[in-house]
């Protein structure tokens, strides 16, 4: 809608085709469909072992440990996505501007 209305496209602009282009083992069309396809598709990836895991895993002594160390680093993960995410934007909105 962003991209008919303005002309611009938004961040997460083909993001959906190149899920799907990785899914079917097509590397290089998920990277022309959106630049960041790849490392979005494996951080959502690694999200489904790490959340069975939570939900699996008591946090009790020992494991309390290992599960924050997981927790700190499923943070870390999601807020550079977030950043590579708006730089990879802003950098497409500056190629439109020079």
């Amino acid at each position: 809608m962003m991209y008919e209305t303005f002309g611009v496209k938004c961040a997460l602009c083909g993001l959906t085709r190149s899920f799907c282009a990785l899914a079917h083992g097509d590397f290089y069309a998920g990277v022309g469909f959106h630049p960041l396809g790849p490392a979005l598709f494996a951080f959502v990836c690694i999200q489904v072992p790490y959340r069975i895991y939570r939900l699996l895993v008591k946090t009790d002594g020992a494991k309390t440990k290992l599960i924050r160390l997981f927790g700190g680093l499923n943070s870390g993960l999601a807020v550079i996505v977030v950043v590579a995410i708006f730089v990879n934007w802003f950098f497409y909105l500056g190629g439109l501007i020079l």
